[in-house]
């Protein structure tokens, strides 16, 4: 089409026929959406379903790949049931083991959600388990609803009480900002996604979906996720000495380090927000926000949860002023779960803190991050 529009203006000479073909070009593309939207609602794409793909997944490429991504609900079942067959029919411990290793290992926000929704679907299978982490159970009740009861606590709470995977999970959230950040300050790394949109437009069906979902931008974003997933498992691997055991206040002064090259990086660059809304990436997660001000982990440990009553009643009934607090963190989940009844009832007064759970008590770093980010 591109050749032949070169040859009809080839030798045009009046610049009122190019913008009433530009016109015409314009509005029949318009009228032909409605028509491309049927094509695309009738077209059986190639890649589509992922539940296919996943049952010849091994419970190591779901674990150490899947387990790091939001996932939608029929791909967190296909996840579940790939890993509760191996549960019943083998032996849970290698399972169970990976996810919940008794040494600490990288982790994220979706990591946990994941592990959750897994563990809900395993006790409908089987009600007690050979192993179970010490960090997990209290010793003597080996029970999966045991391990459930004990995970909500910790995802509830942001691991209060557990400094070491709190600060893994921070950690994991600072480095997916400044990666972020460094992404929107680096035209080089856009010119990587846009050459691998190219590729996936070469190489793959314009009946795959891969080709639906590619994207510069899409594209972006999972270099982005990626490098902090590897990140993340480096700084676990560099504060992890013998014997499993964890430097947690090493780590911690890492931590901090990365907050304070965080803001440096957003005060050499005063215009970033403005950048990030200009480019438009897109992004469904609330990167900015999150670990900042807004209590991810929670929420999405709450999405899950809404989606079994058993475990919906019992949050309800045990964990009333975890909720409170969540909702003051801004999770929609838990504002829907404040309007029920047994919490109206309760009548609960709570407030947020979010230095404490964020910033193991640093109010300066948390202002300072919020003011940043546009966050008054």
């Amino acid at each position: 089409m591109i050749k032949s529009i070169d040859k009809a203006f080839e030798v045009e000479f009046n610049l009122h026929r190019v913008n009433e073909f530009k016109e015409l070009v314009e509005n029949r593309l318009n009228e032909k959406r409605g028509q491309i939207l049927i094509n695309y609602q009738s077209t059986d794409f190639t890649g589509k379903d992922t539940s296919l793909k996943l049952e010849q997944k091994s419970i190591d490429d779901i674990i150490d790949g899947y387990f790091f991504f939001n996932q939608s609900a029929p791909t967190m079942n296909a996840m579940n049931k790939v890993l509760v067959d191996f549960c019943t029919q083998k032996s849970a411990f290698p399972v169970i083991n990976k996810i919940f290793p008794e040494e600490f290992r990288g982790v994220n926000d979706s990591f946990y959600s994941n592990a959750l929704s897994f563990l809900i679907q395993l006790e409908r299978s089987t009600e007690r388990l050979n192993y179970v982490p010490s960090w997990l159970s209290t010793g003597i009740d080996v029970s999966v609803c045991s391990l459930i009861e004990h995970l909500i606590k910790y995802l509830l709470t942001y691991f209060d009480g557990d400094d070491a995977r709190k600060v893994i999970l921070l950690a994991s959230s600072v480095y997916k900002r400044i990666y972020k950040i460094l992404a929107v300050l680096n035209p080089g790394v856009n010119y990587s996604s846009e050459l691998r949109h190219l590729l996936t437009r070469y190489n793959e069906s314009e009946f795959s979906w891969g080709q639906i979902l590619s994207s510069p931008q899409n594209n972006l974003l999972n270099e982005i996720n990626n490098l902090s997933i590897l990140a993340t498992d480096k700084f676990v691997k560099n504060f992890t000495v013998g014997q499993g055991r964890f430097n947690i206040e090493l780590a911690k002064q890492h931590l901090k380090a990365l907050w304070s090259l965080e803001i440096n990086l957003l005060k050499k660059n005063p215009r970033y927000l403005q950048l990030l809304q200009e480019k438009d990436l897109g992004e469904l997660y609330p990167t900015e926000c999150s670990s900042v001000i807004y209590d991810n982990l929670g929420h999405t440990c709450l999405c899950v949860i809404k989606q079994h009553k058993r475990w919906m009643d019992y949050v309800l009934n045990n964990h009333k002023t975890e909720i409170c607090k969540l909702e003051k963190y801004g999770s929609w989940a838990a504002k829907q779960l404040m309007e029920s009844e047994v919490m109206l009832d309760a009548g609960i007064i709570c407030k947020a803190e979010p230095s404490n759970r964020f910033f193991f008590g640093d109010d300066e770093v948390q202002k300072e991050l919020c003011l940043l980010y546009g966050y008054h």
